[in-house]
């Protein structure tokens, strides 16, 4: 295999910053590393630095909060935006840079202005940004135009579009009317090693939720379907993993209904302790309001919890369902749907046999994720980049999908 210079550009990176995303694009930066030259332009607390084989580059100063929570607010996305504008340009000298992280960090300098040429630059598109912000006031639509109007400057051109899910290809086709040929998925991948490596934490957890504690994790349904399952004579117990502004109210929330000896708070956990929570539970919800290709989800799989997730009203947003086969290896339910959320974990919890065979399958799901999965793929993207037509059959193809 040629080696080959490659970059990447991102707001957030692990393993500077806890969160799916930014631990994906770790994964790979380090795997891509055994065979060619890797630097990734992201936000420091130094100028460079070099670790397992990876370059690392400062283009935007680094916010220590932002760690374990994730999400910049307003002020911080425009200096992201103008010094990795500013800084782009300078990365010419790359066989090929990845654009990831969020739409509002990676527009400025793209198409022309890069001076990467055509066929040298691609750029990784999330589709949870699709109809962010959610809400319906003035300011708010604004801005999801604004966004919606980036994704399409982003990925109007000939260079590849890089995607986690299949559902996120076809919702590029849909609503952007991307090109099918030009969309190439590269889905994320998880380290199996480490997960094995790991013994279950000595903790009775029913049920374990994984995620940032945001309004729209919807964590909150996870706590009023433990009151309604002791309502029908349950008594799970359940361990919430994670961080955010949503914090205080869950407590609070979990005081007023009298589950306090029920339910765990653990904040922010480094990976042994979520791989043994995981391993000990007996499945994995998530309720979220929209989520892309959750690799919370492909991590409780992976420690054989059987998951149970939350199904948006627009499936352009359930990347998640790229993982999950109802019935099968998992259940999904209506997002908001509490009676429904509880209907699963009552039959789940319930039925041992049952949830074994979901685990068992859920697990089997979970080691098609590999990180030389990912490396493989990723770098055929990469390598068949070029022109291509911007239009044909494969728009209508893909569509039909």
């Amino acid at each position: 295999m040629e080696s080959r210079d490659l970059a990447f550009v991102s707001d957030r990176s692990g393993p500077f910053y806890l969160g799916g995303y930014e631990r994906h694009l770790w994964d790979l930066a380090r795997a891509l590393a055994k065979d060619h030259r890797v630097t990734v332009y992201t936000s420091l607390p130094v100028k460079r630095l070099r670790r397992e084989g990876v370059d690392f580059v400062r283009i935007s100063p680094f916010w220590s909060y932002t760690r374990a929570v994730g999400g910049h607010g307003a002020g911080s996305a425009v200096v992201l935006a103008a010094s990795q504008s500013a800084y782009l340009p300078a990365s010419r000298h790359h066989d090929f840079v990845d654009l990831q992280g969020i739409p509002y960090a990676q527009i400025p300098g793209l198409r022309g202005r890069l001076a990467l040429g055509r066929d040298r630059w691609g750029v990784t598109v999330w589709e949870a940004w699709f109809d962010y912000p959610e809400g319906s006031g003035l300011r708010t639509r604004l801005a999801r135009v604004a966004i919606r109007n980036l994704i399409r400057f982003a990925t109007a051109g000939t260079h590849p579009v890089l995607v986690g899910a299949t559902r996120t290809r076809v919702a590029l086709t849909r609503r952007f009317r991307v090109a099918g040929e030009r969309i190439r998925v590269v889905p994320p991948s998880i380290d199996h090693e480490a997960i094995a490596h790991q013994d279950p934490a000595r903790v009775s957890a029913d049920i374990v939720m994984l995620s940032r504690l945001e309004p729209y994790k919807r964590v909150e349904d996870g706590v009023r379907a433990l009151d309604l399952l002791r309502a029908r004579g349950l008594r799970p117990t359940l361990h919430v993993l994670g961080e955010g502004s949503d914090h205080p109210r869950l407590e609070r929330l979990t005081n007023q209904l009298g589950l306090r000896d029920q339910v765990t708070f653990w904040g922010s956990v480094d990976d042994a302790q979520k791989y043994g929570i995981l391993k000990a539970g007996r499945t994995f919800v998530l309720p979220s309001e929209r989520e892309g290709f959750s690799i919370a989800t492909l991590e409780a799989m992976g420690c054989g919890r059987t998951p149970i997730v939350a199904r948006p009203a627009n499936p352009e947003l359930f990347g998640v369902g790229d993982l999950i086969e109802n019935g099968i290896n998992g259940a999904t339910y209506p997002v908001g749907d509490l009676g429904a959320l509880t209907d699963r974990l009552e039959r789940c919890l319930g039925d041992s046999s049952e949830l074994a065979r979901r685990s068992a399958a859920a697990l089997t799901t979970a080691r098609g994720y590999t990180v030389e999965r990912t490396t493989r793929e990723w770098l055929a993207a990469t390598e068949s980049a070029g022109p291509v037509a911007a239009e044909g059959p494969g728009l209508r193809e893909t569509v039909g999908a």
